[in-house]
């Protein structure tokens, strides 16, 4: 007889597909619980809604100076002005 588990034994496959009655915030469930829960649109225990709408306002100016692109540095245009040398090909 073998000791070694199915793997619908280590998923969870077997289990039963109906939550505990009981769920609480103090009841920790599974990722598959969770899962379950949202997929079938049920609030999740612990879990606060949040209100969340826009506020149709424009958006407030930046007040923090533009950081520099790496291109845009003292060393980047070093490169740039050599690159644009030109260069006499001698054959």
């Amino acid at each position: 007889m073998s000791s070694r588990l199915s793997h619908r034994q280590v998923c969870g496959a077997d289990r039963p597909k109906q939550l505990p009655q009981a769920a609480t915030e103090g009841t920790q469930l599974s990722f598959a619980e969770v899962m379950q829960l949202v997929q079938e649109g049920k609030e999740v225990p612990g879990v606060r809604k949040l209100e969340v709408k826009p506020s149709y306002q424009s958006p407030t100016p930046s007040q923090m100076e533009r950081l520099q692109k790496p291109w845009e540095t003292s060393s980047a245009s070093d490169c740039t002005r050599r690159s644009n040398q030109k260069y006499t090909i001698i054959s």
